[in-house]
């Protein structure tokens, strides 16, 4: 199979294109024929803090059709195609196979094609549990999503309206107009206005690779208010813990978001996508031995939606389940 293989050595062209051998599959797990993966901040991250999947193979989300089934699979079939966030296990997406646990893929629903489908399973998993699980988000509140452009920020003004929230979303000028097409009630120009300063104050502050201090989201914050802070570099996420008991005394409900994949939510997001509830933006797509190129301009943090890596051709036009 051929395989986008990081080699750090060379910062320049770090994916090199090599042929490998097909995985097999063990006990619960299942050969992915991969179709399209995406280009994530776990993927450039995990590569610029020297964290190289044991593959070599980068990519987390993945969208495709299993092969082969490995003993004890009993939810998936040959055929099935199938959508994953395969970042808690050794990535491997940018490839034209990949092993994917049984419990962390959920079906594609008809409707959804592969390239819609690789576009949500890290990002809008990401978004739904910063919303729902870490932010508490309850009908009517009012929610400011600091970095409301790029993969988890277009989802999270979706979402947000989709729990009936009212959505601030704060981002450059030039994607005020794709965050007010995507539903957000109001938008703020960071590079006109400072959104720390303004008399608006709101239930959730949804920090998306934040870099803003700890007090000038406390300074938004209405009575009971919560902060959760979603990825972010190294040094920032290191002290924002070494903060938090102080943060505690002053009162400010923060949290540092954790994504648990799991097929339940991979599921409701390409549920939602399906029914048109959710879209993935869609900046640009790319191929096997254009990933060089695009994974630089993804992590140089130019990408205003999602970037998805093209691999393979689907069975079908869409998803058969």
């Amino acid at each position: 199979m051929k395989a986008m293989v990081y080699h750090k050595s060379n910062p320049a062209q770090p994916f090199v294109l090599t042929e490998r051998p097909v995985p097999q599959p063990q006990r619960g797990e299942v050969l992915l024929r991969v179709c399209c993966s995406s280009i994530n901040a776990a993927d450039y991250r995990s590569a610029r803090y020297g964290m190289k999947p044991k593959s070599g193979v980068f990519g987390a989300d993945v969208a495709g059709t299993i092969e082969a089934t490995g003993e004890g699979v009993t939810r998936f079939a040959v055929g099935d195609n199938v959508l994953g966030d395969l970042g808690d296990y050794g990535f491997g997406g940018f490839a034209e196979y990949a092993i994917a646990p049984e419990a962390i893929l959920a079906h594609m629903p008809k409707g959804l094609g592969f390239v819609q489908a690789a576009a949500l399973p890290l990002a809008a998993v990401t978004a739904l549990q910063g919303l729902r699980d870490a932010g508490r988000l309850r009908k009517g509140e009012r929610v400011l999503l600091h970095g409301a452009s790029g993969g988890v920020g277009t989802y999270a003004i979706q979402l947000a309206k989709w729990m009936d929230a009212d959505v601030t979303a704060v981002c450059s000028g030039r994607n005020a107009a794709q965050a007010k097409a995507l539903g957000a009630d109001r938008i703020i120009d960071y590079q006109q206005e400072d959104f720390t300063q303004g008399p608006r104050r709101y239930d959730l502050v949804l920090a998306i690779h934040g870099s803003e201090p700890m007090r000038a989201y406390r300074r938004v914050l209405a009575k009971g208010g919560r902060v959760v802070l979603v990825g972010g570099s190294l040094p920032r996420l290191l002290k924002t813990m070494a903060a938090a008991p102080l943060l505690r005394l002053l009162g400010l409900r923060q949290t540092l978001l954790s994504v648990k994949t799991n097929d339940r939510d991979v599921a409701l997001v390409a549920c939602l996508a399906a029914e048109s509830a959710i879209r993935p933006v869609i900046e640009r797509t790319c191929t096997l031995a254009e990933l060089n190129g695009a994974f630089a301009y993804v992590a140089g943090g130019h990408a205003t939606g999602k970037v998805i890596v093209t691999i393979s051709e689907p069975v079908t036009a869409e998803a058969t389940v």
